[in-house]
């Protein structure tokens, strides 16, 4: 499987923002089943955003996607965190993030949004990830990891 172009046909989950995770996925960093991190439309509700890992058994994709590593679901937070700042800034619809913002990555990476087939649907996917629910939970793991910070446990 060429992680560069993936055949995604067959999920029912939309990326918007795909991000290539092989290769830092930490401790599996390339020896791992989950190649993207995705934030995108629901395959339970295509009006809903939502972030999915990707895991690819060499023949097809997986659908176990519920239990992941914690590292993974820190690193789908930042992509999440890194797409709200793409929404809510000059650059919509790309994200860039600087090297070292996931495990093993030296350099900057630079992903372009996708599955969003019109201005009014990507307004809308903008408007699903920053929605006050979203900020509020982000506000709320804020005031968390300033306390871990503060406390100097991060």
């Amino acid at each position: 499987m060429d992680a560069e172009s993936p055949n995604l046909d067959r999920l029912k989950h939309q990326p918007v923002f795909l991000v290539p995770y092989a290769g830092y996925d930490g401790p599996y960093a390339g020896a791992t089943d989950c190649l993207f991190l995705s934030l995108g439309w629901a395959q339970y509700d295509p009006r809903s955003a939502s972030l999915k890992t990707l895991r690819h058994s060499g023949t097809k994709w997986s659908r176990q996607s519920e239990e992941i590593p914690v590292h993974r679901a820190v690193d789908i937070v930042i992509l999440l965190a890194h797409a709200i700042r793409s929404m809510l800034g000059p650059h919509l619809n790309t994200i860039n993030f600087p090297a070292d913002s996931f495990e093993n990555q030296p350099t900057g990476v630079l992903i372009q949004s996708g599955a969003v087939s019109s201005v009014a649907e990507g307004e809308a996917f903008g408007r699903e990830i920053t929605s006050e629910l979203v900020r509020r939970r982000l506000g709320k793991l804020r005031e968390v990891l300033d306390q871990l910070h503060d406390a100097g446990e991060i």
